[in-house]
């Protein structure tokens, strides 16, 4: 059995090396491609090498336009398809890279397996949550990280024998390494900070980086006492950039912008922070995981888990909100929650494997376009 791995984002690639790993120890064949929805050394470079995932079979330039919108990574990845014949394909997220492996598998009736499915933030206007809904639906089986999930996928009446409860395939990838990172990553040392005296800051979603929003966060990080640590995303720092900002938030004490950071010490940063805030979907299951305070930033999160269990909060981009729910966060005792495994204990790549390794793909049927509705 061969399966397509495709991948877009950097997240992507931390999601799919551990279902590399699994589906050879299995007796599968792995075939990798990657869209360059990310690119560059930081960004997803670093990756292959960390997480010893192997240079891409196949590659597709990514290339955002709003008149042909995926049209062109599809038309690529379907030609790659037929070219490769795999058995099935395989892909994580919600992303434009993501939904177009399932519209392409779709279109040449080859099996789509959906990783990470079933999340939802009940928003239709957000564009994750349109991506999500799509993808699940043209998925012929959908690999669910948490009960919840499984939950939103019987509310969109998708039957029960199309998806299974796996937990997170990210969760696999930071319980491997993270043993690593603790060992190895001097970046405490390399930024000068000691271990839960700072706060850690991610942004990227573009609802949240406009001029507006960027001096709202301007103005709530200049107010704490502790110091923050910002990783600043690409397309973060150009917006800070348009918005003649970067100078702004560089220029503030109680703050330590950084490039993004390889996956090693970006670890060890959240593992060793006192709270963390962010608007990224990876970095709430992690932080759950590391169990560390948690502060959603902006109005369209998806994983809910952390927010129902009592060990999260919400916020919007505004100065006032962000301080007022720090404040509370700051109080918040996790010991006695019982959430570090909310979105699974590291198995999950096994568990997609064995059930691959079990013949289930062989009776994988075509996806019905009236499923989940």
């Amino acid at each position: 059995m061969r399966v397509l791995l495709v991948t877009g984002k950097r997240s992507e690639v931390i999601k799919m090396a551990p279902v590399f790993e699994a589906l050879k120890a299995v007796g599968i064949t792995p075939i990798t491609l990657d869209v360059s929805q990310h690119k560059g050394w930081l960004m997803k470079g670093s990756l292959y090498l960390e997480l010893r995932y192997p240079k891409p079979n196949y590659n597709i330039k990514y290339e955002k336009n709003v008149d042909y919108g995926i049209s062109h990574i599809i038309t690529q990845l379907k030609e790659i398809i037929i070219k490769d014949v795999p058995d099935a394909v395989i892909a994580a997220g919600a992303s434009e890279t993501t939904l177009a492996a399932a519209e392409s598998s779709n279109e040449l009736k080859i099996p789509f397996l959906h990783v990470e499915s079933g999340y939802r933030s009940r928003i239709p206007e957000s564009n994750g949550e349109m991506n999500r809904q799509m993808i699940d639906r043209l998925s012929s089986f959908l690999y669910a990280p948490t009960e919840k999930a499984c939950s939103n996928l019987l509310m969109e009446e998708v039957p029960k024998d199309r998806f299974l409860k796996v937990g997170s395939t990210l969760i696999d990838s930071l319980t491997r390494f993270l043993p690593f990172s603790k060992k190895h990553s001097e970046i405490l040392e390399e930024l000068g900070i000691s271990e839960q005296e700072y706060l850690l800051l991610t942004l990227h979603k573009r609802e949240n980086i406009s001029q507006d929003k960027l001096a709202h966060l301007l103005k709530g990080i200049k107010e704490l006492d502790h110091t923050t640590v910002f990783p600043v995303h690409p397309v973060t720092r150009q917006a800070m950039k348009a918005y003649t900002l970067y100078d702004n938030f560089s220029g503030l004490e109680n703050l330590l912008l950084t490039e993004p950071l390889d996956y090693i010490d970006f670890l060890k940063l959240e593992e060793s922070s006192r709270l963390i805030m962010t608007d990224s979907g990876e970095v709430c299951e992690e932080a759950t995981f590391h169990e560390k305070p948690l502060l959603i930033l902006g109005d369209f999160p998806e994983r809910l888990e952390p927010i129902e269990s009592g060990t999260a909060l919400t916020s919007p981009m505004e100065s006032a909100s962000i301080l007022n729910n720090l404040a509370k966060l700051m109080e918040t005792d996790l010991r006695d929650k019982h959430v570090k495994f909310i979105f699974g204990e590291g198995d999950a790549s096994k568990k997609i494997a064995d059930h691959l390794r079990k013949g289930e793909i062989d009776r994988l049927a075509k996806p019905s376009t009236s499923q989940g509705r």
